[in-house]
């Protein structure tokens, strides 16, 4: 049995798949705006953006998507991490 990797949170872990899987989830609206995450992940949209472009980074996710969808993610996690 695969263990999946955790994201550390002071309140909660997620792993990298839960951050990767809102974001495709949010991705045909644009993204998730700041209270999606907070009342999904417990944290500012800041480091929602840091800890997903750090997940998408890892192709170990194990999200499967196309490519243009996994540019646009990048794009919108350097764009709320700003």
């Amino acid at each position: 049995m695969r263990t999946r990797q955790r994201v550390r949170n002071t309140d909660r872990d997620f792993a990298p798949a839960d951050l990767v899987g809102f974001a495709v989830r949010w991705h045909p609206y644009g993204g998730a705006d700041a209270s999606e995450v907070l009342v999904c992940f417990g944290i500012n949209l800041r480091t929602y953006g840091e800890r997903l472009h750090t997940a998408l980074a890892d192709s170990a996710h194990g999200v499967v998507m196309k490519h243009e969808v996994r540019d646009d993610l990048i794009a919108y996690a350097d764009r709320i991490r700003q």
